[in-house]
């Protein structure tokens, strides 16, 4: 998955962060949607600040810090960026509970949420991230770790959830250029527009899609590659 370039909510859209941009034009290759559900990952919270963590990989966002706030209505999140300290942004946050269609052990097993951010705090017009860590992880006031992920959702990504299949450059036995298919399973076609979610329907059916076509091209070496990124929690 990629970054748009203003990537403002890479970071937690719990993933999410901010370049430095403004907030108007920021979300070009975002997926956009229906804002979510107010009960979340840290229901048991008052207070979440979540970090990324320094990379030095090339499509690493910039480090965030977004410090979300629990309400009783709503929560809400400020985004900064660590980097340039630039003005920093409010956002309402909702989540969603998904179980990706992927392969995983037991041990290796992760819980996996939605998480939108709106920035603009018009009805229904959040952007999308995924949120992932470890299954069973008590996420409680105290708790302080580094096995939280996130990763964008944009719209190459759900392009691919839809596609019946992936080609793939290769040759044939004489040396010459040659296409090889391989199946995926297509999720429904868009409600309305291919870089968003209609409705929280269309957001529940389709994520998961995302996920189980990565992983059919998971053994593929010129296939695309799911990017998370790792970020530090401290719960309060």
């Amino acid at each position: 998955m990629r970054f748009n370039g203003f990537q403002v909510f890479a970071l937690l859209s719990l993933v999410l962060s901010v370049c430095g941009c403004t907030a108007q034009g920021a979300h070009d290759d975002s997926v956009v949607g229906p804002d979510l559900s107010h009960n979340g990952p840290f229901s048991a919270a008052q207070d979440i600040v979540l970090t990324g963590i320094v990379s030095t990989a090339t499509d690493a966002p910039p480090p965030v810090r977004i410090t979300i706030v629990r309400g009783d209505h709503e929560d809400v999140a400020t985004l900064e960026n660590v980097v340039s300290y630039t003005k920093p942004y409010l956002a309402g946050v909702t989540y969603h509970a998904f179980t990706p269609i992927i392969a995983e052990t037991n041990a290796d097993q992760k819980a996996y949420w939605i998480i939108g951010l709106n920035m603009t705090r018009t009805p229904d017009r959040s952007i999308y991230t995924i949120l992932r860590y470890p299954y069973g992880l008590r996420i409680e006031p105290g708790l302080t770790s580094d096995a939280f992920e996130y990763l964008s959702l944009d719209c190459a990504d759900l392009d691919l959830a839809r596609q019946s299949q992936y080609e793939i450059d290769t040759t044939d036995k004489s040396g010459k250029a040659a296409k090889r298919f391989v199946p995926l399973e297509a999720a429904p076609p868009p409600e309305a527009g291919a870089c968003e979610y209609n409705s929280l329907k269309e957001a529940i059916a389709v994520t998961p899609a995302v996920f189980r076509n990565y992983d059919r091209l998971k053994n593929e070496s010129d296939a695309p590659r799911l990017s998370w990124h790792s970020l530090h929690v401290e719960v309060r």
